[in-house]
């Protein structure tokens, strides 16, 4: 009789530890679909116009206290009043993107030089690829796991 008491105990303690494993995963993923709702809703009243890359840039932002690499992507397009623009966005990865590199972007006809590029996933901000990737990695561990332990009990404890 101990045998599948002992199952049961192991079971809720398998339960109990991909549970606090999954949970890392669920708040990354929850950042980052706050994150591109948030771009979304940008993109729902803004104008698009084709754009040219001019320079891409990694530079150190400092804000007193902390210090952190960004890349910055800046670009020239034509508003649709006809008036050249030249607008930057920090994005988490400039792969895929090159000088005089023609692109989409999105703009507030209001204020033009705030844009959001359209240019695929890495091109995002770091808010919604960072979170992402770092959920998707949490949720491989969550699942190996639960492999690895589903194994161990299947050989080592009667149902």
């Amino acid at each position: 009789m101990p045998e599948p008491v002992l199952a049961s105990h192991v079971r809720r303690k398998l339960y109990v530890m991909l549970g606090v494993f999954a949970l890392p995963a669920l708040i990354c993923w929850t950042v980052a679909y706050y994150a591109w709702r948030s771009e979304k809703r940008f993109s729902q009243g803004a104008s698009s116009a084709e754009a040219t890359i001019t320079a891409i840039a990694e530079k150190t932002r400092f804000d007193g206290r902390s210090s952190e690499d960004i890349t910055e992507v800046r670009v020239t397009f034509t508003d649709a009043a006809g008036a050249p623009r030249e607008a930057t966005q920090v994005v988490w990865s400039a792969s895929g993107l090159a000088v005089g590199q023609t692109l989409t972007v999105l703009y507030r006809p209001a204020a033009p030089e705030t844009i959001q590029l359209q240019g695929g996933f890495w091109n995002q901000s770091g808010l919604v690829v960072f979170p992402t990737i770092f959920g998707l990695i949490w949720a491989v561990v969550d699942i190996g796991l639960a492999f690895a332990l589903w194994g161990f009990l299947r050989r080592n404890v009667a149902s």
